[in-house]
């Protein structure tokens, strides 16, 4: 099944916030990034199923937290505002919202992202 379809199924079912717009961004983004993206599903699939064993919390990122910044998309339903905003301040954290986003931001809206963190380094 295409990640088109697979993303409409779900869609459909509820179960995906955000795919109309990333169906749209998908298209846009060409057959080349396209690849790139699909071709990256098994390496992330690994990553995940390595991530669920790591029982590290965030109380040891908070005693010596790295310099970090948390995105959100103003449309996001799946990391909503409130939970960036209880991350603050345990990580020393900054939120950047990007208008117009929603969920995978970097991948959907990369230039929404530049622009967001672009402003904010030169306000």
């Amino acid at each position: 099944m295409a990640i088109e379809e697979a993303l409409r199924e779900l869609s459909e079912k509820g179960w995906v916030e955000g795919s109309a717009a990333f169906l749209g961004a998908w298209e846009l983004i060409g057959e080349r990034a396209r690849s790139v993206i699909t071709s990256l599903v098994p390496k992330l699939r690994l990553e995940m199923i390595a991530a669920r064993s790591d029982t590290t919390g965030v109380a040891f990122f908070a005693e010596s937290p790295p310099p970090t910044t948390i995105l959100i998309g103003e449309k996001t339903l799946v990391a909503p505002l409130a939970t960036a905003r209880q991350l603050e301040p345990v990580l020393q954290a900054k939120t950047l919202i990007v208008p117009g986003a929603a969920h995978m931001i970097p991948l959907t809206l990369a230039a929404a992202v530049v622009d967001t963190v672009q402003r904010e380094v030169t306000a």
